[in-house]
């Protein structure tokens, strides 16, 4: 009996002490829903957190007609940097492909993403106009630049003198020979680009062209800017002429390239000077060789910082003092506008303006050169 009682008496004992053991374990588990219920309530002030700190971001949207050209993927990369410098910014940058339509696609779909801010060069400067008329229905302000589009429905234009550009290349072409047939290869006239730079060369030819020592015995605009539509321009004013050609004036480097190619046919790389602009690494190259006469280089850092510093001025609510030096007359509307500097480029100033002035270092220049023909 002793033992029995002994025995319940250890039995109780233990499962009192396993029951004890049991509630201690317990406790933890029922905290365990108090701590993931305060993770639970800690979730919504996270999200509002991430959201203010999204908020906080710049969106810009950046619509490039191409991303191809050396010109605008350097503006593109300058427009970067100064984003970063600036910080705060996120930017979509986007690839027309110089196709308009696709483009407005690009456009809409940056508009439905919230962008803050719209930078546009636009492929066509009518059909751009519904997308930057859209954005500015939604309260996105519209930063236009290089060309121009043809709405007053923008806050800010970013632009060259393309007038003053096209005079300055007429200038050229009559220093390397100031009279004789002239050929001009015009860009894609679906912008205003290209009847400005033709009215800048004419108007220094004016005076020649008037005595007859200067002929423009062939004038053509290529779609597109197309490197291989003005190679076959160039052959047709070759052929037309019986190659009785002094001087060809093309709108960009491609297109020089173009032309070069039909005169190296020919035999005439070289011997008839070509004028262009956008200072690629392949016109320098022609430059330095010769069978390119001059070209345009333009200050792309310049161009990529004033265009990003009013993109964050417009979203920040800031001045634009800094920026504007004058406004442009666009359906009867003054449009803050602001112009960007240029410099002709020869041989002969080639090391001074592109690789001294820091657009290009010399091994980007003259990679395809021998070491023994770089500059000193």
């Amino acid at each position: 009996m002793k033992k029995r009682m002994a025995m319940f008496v250890s039995l109780v004992l233990m499962a009192g002490l396993v029951l004890g053991g049991c509630g201690q374990t317990a406790e933890p588990a029922a905290q365990q829903p108090e701590t993931e219920a305060a993770q639970q309530e800690g979730s919504p002030e996270d999200s509002a957190q991430s959201e203010s700190e999204a908020k906080d971001t710049i969106l810009i949207g950046l619509s490039q007609p191409t991303n191809q050209e050396a010109r605008y993927k350097s503006n593109t990369d300058a427009q970067q940097a100064k984003a970063e410098e600036i910080g705060g910014i996120e930017l979509i940058v986007t690839d027309a492909n110089n196709d308009s339509s696709t483009q407005a696609t690009q456009i809409e779909n940056m508009i439905s993403k919230g962008i803050d801010v719209l930078i546009v060069c636009p492929c066509d400067g009518e059909a751009i106009v519904p997308s930057i008329e859209a954005a500015k229905a939604d309260g996105i302000p519209v930063v236009v630049w290089g060309r121009e589009a043809a709405t007053d429905q923008q806050d800010v234009f970013i632009n060259y003198d393309w007038t003053d550009i096209g005079r300055q290349m007429g200038k050229e072409a009559l220093s390397a020979v100031p009279g004789g047939n002239y050929v001009i290869i015009g860009g894609d006239n679906s912008t205003v680009i290209p009847d400005e730079m033709t009215t800048g060369i004419k108007e220094s030819l004016k005076k020649k062209l008037d005595s007859g020592e200067i002929n423009i015995v062939f004038e053509q605009y290529i779609t597109n800017w197309a490197p291989d539509g003005a190679m076959s321009a160039m052959e047709n004013a070759l052929t037309q002429q019986k190659n009785d050609v002094d001087a060809v004036i093309c709108h960009n480097d491609g297109m020089a390239g173009g032309a070069v190619q039909a005169l190296a046919a020919q035999g005439l790389a070289g011997e008839v000077p070509v004028i262009a602009m956008d200072a690629e690494v392949s016109a320098l190259e022609r430059v330095h060789d010769g069978t390119q006469h001059s070209t345009v280089q333009f200050d792309f850092n310049g161009e990529g910082e004033k265009i990003m510093s009013a993109a964050y001025a417009l979203a920040t609510g800031q001045s634009l003092d800094d920026i504007v030096a004058f406004y442009t007359d666009i359906n009867g509307v003054d449009i803050p506008t602001a112009n960007v500097p240029f410099f002709i480029v020869t041989k002969d100033n080639l090391k001074e303006v592109v690789i001294d002035g820091g657009f290009k270092t010399m091994e980007e220049v003259y990679a395809n050169i021998p070491k023994e023909e770089w500059p000193k």
